[in-house]
């Protein structure tokens, strides 16, 4: 009662404070109620979506990467079709042979993902308007904005705020964790069972509450869908899940019950999926269902990677290119500051606790692959629920630490975020440069056979081969790589037909040197595998059994017109001139990003 007489009696001092502080109080004060007026208007709906495809519109420039020059040549030559995600096994001992997978590559490799909605919408693409990818990234950014307008209708049913639901959908459209999944075309199987995944929820939601079984149907139907466009449609189950547990009262039976259809829909979908061996098997970037402990221990072990990149900023691509401990290590700090306020200050509303499951438990169906931030499109849904819900509650607090902690989520989440999701949309530029860099120097017309001795990653020879091979082009009949890696090589030539190579570092280090390949299947001491127009074998390995000292002889001497040598040295390949007979040289270590350099 007293405080107000006691400021007016203190003339002096409030005439020796400097002006502008309270100028600019008032501006950022008004500023900011404008922010919640806006952000509570209905031109959210319109707004976000808009703003979402705009982001999205730099991607109509790059053209065709990595991926989808394979997708592109399967869609156009080999009519796959719904299989467009798919490989026999036959084809893939074919594409070892011919060197598009490399030598070392998995004799257990296979690769089965059930997709046929995204590789129906991709066959569709690619024979229709095959020389035009800037529309296939209109597509993928038209789905964007698809999915956020989605995310719109559900924050608005989900919190009970009109500002704060606006603010959700607002992170949602920035989110810099989109931005691989945008820019690439390949990706559009995330949009797709993302863009299914959330309308099976909002079809949910409508149906519980206004008890309509039409919608209950359609809450079904969409979940199939999302799962027909990808392994990640398991997300809408997620949120369903959660749902259930948060909003749901009565028994545990009565819960699950509720979801009987969207069950039933995933069960049939899950027998389906394991009895046609889904997945990808023998590969270093993703695990084996049929290793279900490996599969969760490395899952757990991966959880500050993934935790600090869905509600703080991504540091995934260390997994990447680190692929050892130290990113999850690194990730245990970030993942603590990140998650403390967060859990300290986020209201305990059913809200809140419905986003933070279902954000939670999105995670466990994607410990089958490597932290990649593609693959985060519908976790960060519920994550940025939160985050919103966590803004909303400490915009008045006295607490210091919490003040800090509110400004870091607003720097990344609503400052950085839009530039680092343009930043992201081209992140396949450098192992496309790479690629192209290597189908430049081949000569026209092709040779009979291409020799890369040394490559910064192991995928270079697969969209090198998917771009150079065209039904009536001069016949290709290999394109081998001898080695991919970071290691010092020694290359000495025995005789006129066999060159030898030394890796003191070894094969299949770092996971980018094995993409295709497990550590465990890397070849062993004295196997030998015979190639088109190549024969290798392992001569020495190292204490994990990984190769050193491997020999290639070819059918002819290694001069002969019909083969055409390259190094890669700096950032692209260059002719190079075996050497003479009792003779070594010696390549130094490439680095997987700078050695990719445009």
């Amino acid at each position: 009662m007293l405080q107000p007489s006691v400021r007016s009696s203190t003339p002096s001092s409030s005439s020796e404070e400097p002006a502008p502080r309270g100028v600019v109080s008032t501006f950022v004060s008004s500023a900011l109620l404008r922010a919640r007026r806006g952000l509570a208007s209905n031109a959210v709906s319109w707004v976000c979506p808009l703003l979402a495809l705009a982001l999205t519109l730099p991607a109509l420039g790059i053209g065709l990467q990595t991926d989808d020059h394979v997708l592109a040549y399967e869609a156009r030559y080999r009519a796959r079709g719904p299989q467009l995600f798919a490989a026999e096994p036959s084809q893939i001992a074919a594409s070892r042979l011919d060197g598009r997978f490399a030598w070392w590559s998995s004799p257990r490799l296979a690769m089965n993902f059930v997709r046929p909605l995204s590789a129906l919408s991709h066959a569709l693409d690619y024979r229709v308007w095959p020389d035009q990818p800037w529309l296939m990234h209109l597509e993928n950014g038209l789905l964007y904005a698809l999915l956020v307008w989605i995310a719109v209708r559900l924050y608005r049913r989900l919190l009970p705020d009109p500002w704060v639901s606006g603010l959700a959908a607002l992170l949602f459209a920035l989110d810099d964790a989109h931005g691989s999944a945008l820019g690439w075309i390949s990706t559009r199987n995330g949009l797709l069972s993302s863009v299914f995944g959330l309308l099976a929820l909002l079809a949910h939601v409508r149906a519980r509450r206004e008890r309509s079984r039409a919608l209950l149907s359609a809450s079904a139907l969409c979940t199939a869908l999302a799962l027909l466009s990808a392994e990640a449609g398991v997300m809408a189950l997620a949120y369903l899940v959660a749902y259930a547990c948060v909003f749901e009262s009565g028994s545990l039976r009565g819960r699950v019950g509720s979801l009987w259809p969207q069950l039933g829909v995933f069960g049939v979908w899950a027998a389906v999926y394991v009895a046609l061996g889904g997945g990808l098997r023998g590969s270093s970037w993703y695990r084996e269902l049929g290793a279900p402990l490996e599969l969760l221990v490395n899952g757990v072990l991966d959880l500050p990677i993934w935790l600090t990149s869905l509600f703080g900023t991504g540091p995934v691509a260390l997994a990447l290119v680190i692929p050892d401990a130290t990113p999850r290590l690194w990730c245990l700090l970030p993942a603590l500051l990140v998650l403390t306020p967060l859990y300290f200050a986020t209201p305990r509303t059913r809200e809140m606790r419905f986003f933070a499951l279902g954000a939670l438990l999105c995670l466990p169906p994607l410990f089958t692959t490597m932290p990649q931030d593609r693959v985060l499109l519908g976790a960060t849904f519920g994550a940025l629920g939160v985050i919103a819900g966590f803004l909303q509650a400490t915009a008045d607090t006295p607490s210091v630490w919490l003040r800090w902690a509110r400004r870091g989520f607003v720097l990344f989440h609503v400052v950085l975020a839009p530039l680092g999701l343009l930043m992201t949309l081209n992140s396949n530029a450098q192992i496309e440069h790479g690629a192209q860099a290597l189908v430049d120097v081949i000569p026209r017309p092709l040779p009979h056979q291409v020799v890369l001795v040394n490559s910064p990653i192991e995928l270079i020879s697969l969209y090198a081969s998917a771009k150079l091979h065209r039904p009536g082009d001069a016949e290709l009949r290999s394109l081998h790589q001898l080695y991919a890696g970071n290691s010092v090589l020694q290359l000495s030539r025995p005789d006129a037909y066999t060159l030898e190579l030394y890796a003191p570092r070894g094969y299949g280090r770092d996971t980018f040197e094995r993409v295709f390949c497990k550590v465990t299947d890397l070849p062993r001491l004295g196997e030998e595998r015979a190639l088109v127009d190549m024969h290798v074998s392992v001569r020495e390995s190292d204490a994990a059994g990984r190769p050193t000292r491997v020999q290639f002889r070819f059918p002819t001497p290694l001069e002969a017109p019909e083969r055409a040598w390259f190094a890669w040295q700096g950032t692209r390949p260059q002719r190079w001139v075996p050497p003479a007979i009792d003779e070594a040289v010696e390549l130094g270590p490439l680095s997987i990003l700078s050695s990719l350099e445009p």
